[in-house]
């Protein structure tokens, strides 16, 4: 079994279910009209972490978009490893111990350069850099991926809802009733 973590985009959620979902681990992250549901689930594989953190938030009603990619910027990095920014911007220009620094995944239009957490995570574990985590940090192929599983586990709850309710509609009312509409 791994630790997965995994972060969920998910549609607003309010105040009060903020704190029952606290109580399950589930931290939220509202980033401007963005919310992400981070959790860390116990699995054997990818595919079942994806299961277990999509049945663990349907089951408190939340509705879930899609995985999210892990980025961070070097001001990230450098809150997460405990070190100073200007330590960061070293090990992105140079690396350490002979060991190139990750390749960023992308700069923004304001030129903010973020990179995978995964990747930054296995570059301070390779290099013995304190402040990795232990925890399997999903990359953009297992995301891609968690999406594709995430869009079947949607299609299998629309159809039990559209079975169950054909199922409450095809039930006969009992002899001198009203129909119930449900």
């Amino acid at each position: 079994m791994n630790s997965y973590e995994l972060i969920f985009v998910v549609k607003e959620v309010s105040e009060a279910k903020e704190d029952e979902l606290l109580a399950l681990g589930v931290n939220l992250l509202t980033l401007g009209a963005l919310q992400e549901a981070h959790l860390y689930v116990e699995a054997s594989s990818v595919a079942e972490a994806v299961t277990i953190g999509f049945q663990t938030l349907v089951g408190q009603g939340i509705q879930v978009e899609r995985l999210q990619l892990d980025l961070v910027s070097q001001s990230e990095i450098a809150r997460r490893v405990g070190k100073e920014r200007q330590s960061v911007s070293k090990w992105a220009q140079r690396g350490k111990k002979g060991v190139a620094f990750p390749v960023p995944f992308r700069a923004t239009d304001l030129g903010k350069v973020e990179w995978e957490w995964v990747l930054v995570n296995d570059w301070l574990r390779q290099t013995g850099t304190e402040g990795y985590d232990d925890a399997c940090v999903l990359n953009w192929e297992q995301v891609h991926s968690g999406n594709e599983r995430l869009r079947s586990l949607r299609e299998e709850v629309e159809y039990l809802v559209i079975r169950s309710s054909d199922t409450a509609r095809m039930v006969a009312p009992p002899t001198g009733l009203e129909p119930v509409t449900l």
